[in-house]
C-alpha cells in the first residue's frame, strides 16, 4: 500500500490555507466590488429568497434561474442585508472562495506523491499547483464577488481530495466522505453534475470490488445531493408541479412553463470538431467570448493537453519496457491516482465542451488544471533542468497573457461603504405593489427594498410572458388584487444625470401585447448607485450641425410607472404584429440552428424583436428591413427587407460561428 495518505503536519496546512486565503483577499482588495450582471438578476434575490417563500408571491422575478437551488446565495444576502462596509463583505467572499485553492493545495500534494521517489505528500508541488490554479482567469475574476462558482468548486475539489485518497489508500470512509461531497456539490450547483460523473475514473481506477465501490459511490453521492436538493424540489413541486421547475417540464408538464424540452446554451459551445479540437489554443486569446464573458485568456489548457499527451506516451512505453514485471504493477498502484484524475479530467472537458463551454461551468476542473501540469511535468520527467524549464515556461506565459489581457471584474465598481446603494421612493414601499419588469435585465434585487408585501414578475426578454402564453393566469391572479401594476424598465439620462423623458408610442409598445397602458405621468425613480450606465444624447457641433454623444453615468437608473388595462391597445398590437410575425417565421423556417421556434414577438417602439436565448439571439425589425445580432457578434447584421423576406429572396448565415467581441483592430484603433 502506497505511503502517501500521509499528508502534511497541522502546521504546515495551516499556513498554506492562511497564506492561500490571505492572497485572495489582497486581490480582492485590488481588483474591488463587482455589481456584476448576475449579481443584479439573481445572485442576490436568491440569497434572499431563501429566508422569504416568494414561490406564490413572485413569478419569474428573475426570468429562467429564479427558481434554481438558493441556498449556496444565502452567505451573500446575511452580508450585505446586515449593512457591513463593502471592503469587509468583499474580503469575507474572497476568504469562501478561497477554500476552492486550499482543496487544489491538497490535490497538488496527493498527486505529488504519484510522481515522487519518496511517494509521500509533496508541499512544494502543492504550492505549485495551487499557484498555477490561482492564476486562472475565471477564477480569480469571481474572487471576492457574488458567484458562487468558486465555493461550490471547493466542495467539489474536497470531494476529490477524498477519492484520490480512496484510490491511495482504499477507506471506505473517504469514499463515502467524497461522495457525499460532490452531491452536495451538484445540489447547490446543478453544473458540477458533470465533475460528479467523472469522478467514476477515480473510482474504477482503485480496483476490486469495482461494482460495491460504484454502488457505494452512487448512493452516498444521492443521499448528499438529496438531503439539499430535496426540500427545494419538494416547495418547487407544491407550487408548480415539478421538483425541477422550469427544467423536466417535458416530463412534469407544469401548466407554468413550456412543455418543450429545453435547448443547450450554445454560447460557448464549438461548431465544429476542429473547432473543439482548437479550444485549448483559442483559450490563449485575448478576445472576449472565446470561452466565458470577459477577456480571460489562459494558456494553462494548451499545456497540460501537451503534458498529458507526453504522459500517454510515456506510459505506453514504459507498460511495454516492464512488460507487466512487479517494478510495472507497483509503478501502476502507485500512480493510479494520477490516472483516474487525468481521465476524471479529460472526460469532463469532453462533455463540457459539447453541453455548455462556458469557463464558469468548469471551475473544478479549471483549477485541478493546476496541479494536473505541475504532476505530468514531474511524471514525463524528473531532471531539475526540465522542471524548470517546463514549470516555468507555464508560469512565465500564463502570467503574461493574464497580466496583458485579462479583465479583473465584470462590472467593476467603486468602494463606497455599502455594497448596494439603493433609493426606493417611500411611496413603493410603504404599500403593496405587483411589479412587472418589462428588460431583458430582470433587476430582481430591487425585491428586497421593496414592500415585503409586493409581487415581481419579469416579462420580457429570455423568458417572454403574456395573455397566450403559459403561466399568464398566474401572473393576472397576482394582478387582480391591484388595480395598477407598476411596470419597471431602465432609462436613458441626460447630460445633467435626470431621467429622459418616456415616449407614450414607445411604452405602448412594451406593454401592449399585455392590454396595459403605461400613465408616463406617474413614473418614479428606483437608483442604484455605483453601477455605470451610458446614455446616447444630441448636441449641436461648431458648425451648427447635431452630432451624437455619450454621456457616462455613476449610476443606474429604472424607472417605475403605474399601468392601466386597456383591451383595445392589446388589439391594435396584435393586428401590427401580425405582419411582424410572417416576417420573423420566414427567417426560423430557414435557419431554425440559429432561430429556433417558440421565440415571442416582442415590441420596442416602432422595433419589433424576437429573443433567442438559447443561441444568444435577437431578431430586429426596423426601417423596415430584419436584422439580428448575436452574442459575440460586433454588428447587427442585414437578412432582408420585408419584400425579400415574403418572396423567400432573402440570405442568411446559419452557422453559430460567433464573431469575437474583441477584435486586433480593436485593440489597434
Amino acid at each position: 500500500m502506497s505511503r502517501a495518505c500521509f499528508g502534511p503536519g497541522r502546521g504546515q496546512r495551516l499556513a498554506a490555507y492562511l497564506l492561500l486565503s490571505s492572497g485572495c483577499i489582497a486581490f480582492a482588495l485590488i481588483a474591488g466590488k463587482d455589481l456584476n450582471w448576475d449579481l443584479i438578476n439573481y445572485h442576490y434575490y436568491l440569497g434572499y429568497s431563501v429566508f422569504h417563500d416568494r414561490l406564490a408571491q413572485d413569478f419569474f422575478p428573475a426570468s429562467v434561474l429564479s427558481y434554481a437551488v438558493p441556498f449556496a446565495y444565502a452567505p451573500l444576502y446575511l452580508l450585505i442585508s446586515s449593512g457591513l462596509d463593502d471592503r469587509f463583505i468583499c474580503v469575507v467572499l474572497a476568504v469562501m472562495g478561497s477554500t476552492a485553492l486550499w482543496a487544489v493545495w491538497e490535490v497538488g500534494g496527493l498527486l505529488g506523491s504519484a510522481t515522487s521517489r519518496a511517494r509521500r505528500f509533496s508541499v512544494p508541488q502543492a504550492y505549485l499547483g495551487a499557484v498555477l490554479a490561482a492564476i486562472c482567469p475565471v477564477f480569480f475574476i469571481q474572487v471576492g464577488t457574488s458567484y458562487v462558482d468558486n465555493t461550490t468548486a471547493a466542495i467539489a475539489l474536497f470531494g476529490y481530495v477524498f477519492l484520490i485518497r480512496f484510490v491511495m489508500r482504499q477507506s471506505r470512509a473517504e469514499l463515502v466522505l467524497a461522495a457525499v461531497l460532490l452531491g452536495i456539490s451538484v445540489a447547490l450547483k446543478q453544473t458540477n453534475v458533470l465533475y460528479a460523473i467523472a469522478g467514476v475514473t477515480l473510482v474504477w481506477a482503485a480496483g476490486s470490488p469495482r461494482a460495491l465501490n460504484l454502488g457505494i459511490y452512487s448512493v452516498a453521492g444521492v443521499l448528499g445531493g438529496g438531503a439539499v436538493m430535496v426540500p427545494w424540489g419538494i416547495k418547487l413541486y407544491r407550487e408548480f408541479g415539478n421538483p425541477f421547475f422550469p427544467n423536466l417540464n417535458s416530463i412534469f408538464q407544469s401548466a407554468d412553463f413550456d412543455r418543450s424540452p429545453l435547448s443547450p446554451h450554445y454560447r460557448f459551445i464549438p461548431d465544429t470538431l476542429l473547432d473543439a479540437l482548437l479550444r485549448p489554443i483559442w483559450m490563449m486569446s485575448p478576445e472576449s467570448g472565446v470561452y466565458t464573458e470577459p477577456p480571460a485568456p489562459d494558456a494553462r489548457f494548451f499545456f497540460l493537453a501537451v503534458l498529458v499527451l507526453l504522459a500517454w506516451v510515456i506510459m505506453a512505453l514504459r507498460r511495454r519496457t516492464h512488460n507487466g514485471d512487479g517494478a510495472e504493477r507497483e509503478m501502476r498502484g502507485d500512480s493510479a491516482a494520477l490516472k483516474g484524475t487525468i481521465a476524471a479530467f479529460v472526460l469532463s472537458w469532453c462533455v463540457w465542451l459539447t453541453l455548455s463551454g462556458n469557463g464558469r461551468y468548469f471551475m473544478p476542473m479549471a483549477l485541478l488544471a493546476g496541479p494536473l501540469i505541475v504532476a505530468c511535468v514531474h511524471f514525463v520527467g524528473v531532471g531539475r533542468r526540465w522542471l524548470t524549464y517546463s514549470l516555468g515556461s507555464v508560469f512565465a506565459v500564463s502570467v503574461s497573457l493574464v497580466f496583458m489581457a485579462s479583465a479583473l471584474r465584470y462590472s467593476p465598481s467603486p468602494w463606497s461603504g455599502q455594497y448596494f446603494e439603493v433609493e426606493v421612493p417611500p411611496a413603493l414601499v410603504d404599500r403593496p405593489h405587483v411589479f412587472l419588469s418589462l428588460d431583458i435585465q430582470p433587476a430582481a434585487f430591487v425585491v428586497p427594498y421593496l414592500h415585503p408585501r409586493s409581487s415581481f414578475v419579469n416579462v420580457a426578454g429570455m423568458h417572454v410572458l403574456g395573455p397566450d402564453r403559459p403561466g399568464w393566469s398566474r401572473v393576472e391572479r397576482l394582478m387582480s388584487g391591484d388595480a395598477s401594476p407598476r411596470f419597471l424598465l431602465p432609462v436613458l439620462l441626460d447630460a445633467r444625470g435626470e431621467m429622459l423623458p418616456l415616449k407614450s408610442d414607445y411604452l405602448a409598445s412594451l406593454t401592449g401585447r399585455m392590454g396595459y397602458r403605461i400613465d408616463s405621468a406617474s413614473c418614479e425613480t428606483i437608483v442604484l448607485r455605483g453601477l455605470a450606465s451610458s446614455s446616447p444624447g444630441v448636441s449641436s457641433s461648431a458648425d451648427g450641425r447635431p452630432q451624437v454623444s455619450v454621456t457616462h453615468s455613476s449610476d443606474t437608473v429604472y424607472a417605475v410607472c403605474e399601468g392601466h388595462f386597456d383591451a383595445s391597445l392589446r388589439a391594435q398590437y396584435l393586428s401590427q404584429s401580425a405582419a411582424i410575425d410572417a416576417l420573423f417565421d420566414a427567417v426560423e423556417r430557414r435557419c431554425p440552428a440559429i432561430f429556433p421556434r417558440g421565440a415571442v414577438t416582442e415590441g420596442l417602439g416602432n422595433n419589433w424583436r424576437r429573443t433567442y436565448a438559447a443561441t444568444d439571439t435577437v431578431l430586429y425589425y426596423y426601417n423596415n428591413k430584419v436584422r439580428y445580432h448575436r452574442f459575440g457578434q460586433t454588428k447587427h447584421r442585414i437578412v432582408g427587407s420585408s419584400s425579400e423576406l415574403l418572396e423567400g429572396t432573402f440570405s442568411v448565415d446559419c452557422n453559430r460561428k460567433r464573431d469575437p467581441l474583441l477584435t486586433i483592430d480593436d485593440l489597434l484603433t
